[in-house]
């Protein structure tokens, strides 16, 4: 048999490992399907310049330079998305029926997160752009 306050420990810690599972698991879907759509975007944006990537492919430039560019771009774009969203969810914070607060340490974790998935991301593009026939900026 337990004490009340037996019983009240036992709930809360249920209950709050209960509820920090789901908020993990959730998170973790959100920088998936988020990782998912930067390497759409960034793949759409690759397409759209594969004239110019064989272009300059052409004219001599490494895939080196060209790579660091399409990743140089995910990162911004992550870096961007990262700012806003926090930006966001700091203007309406007090409208939210339920509040979880997002320490500045953990704060830290998520932009490493979002700079980790934007990485990831670009690779999507970077093959593409490695693949890139040079011929293809003239017509062949």
């Amino acid at each position: 048999m337990y004490t009340k306050e037996q019983q009240r420990a036992v709930l809360t810690e249920y209950v709050v490992e209960k509820a920090s599972k789901q908020i993990g698991m959730f998170t973790a879907i959100l920088v998936i399907v988020a990782t998912i759509i930067i390497s759409l975007i960034i793949y759409t944006m690759t397409l759209e310049k594969m004239k110019e990537i064989s272009i300059m492919k052409l004219m001599g430039i490494p895939n080196s330079m060209i790579v660091r560019m399409i990743v140089e771009e995910t990162l911004l774009l992550g870096i961007l998305a990262f700012l806003f969203g926090n930006l966001f969810s700091h203007l309406i914070y007090s409208r939210f029926p339920k509040r979880v607060v997002l320490e500045i340490p953990d704060a830290w974790m998520l932009f490493a997160v979002v700079v980790v998935a934007s990485i990831a991301a670009s690779f999507v593009g970077v093959k593409k752009v490695i693949s890139a026939d040079p011929a293809a900026a003239i017509g062949g």
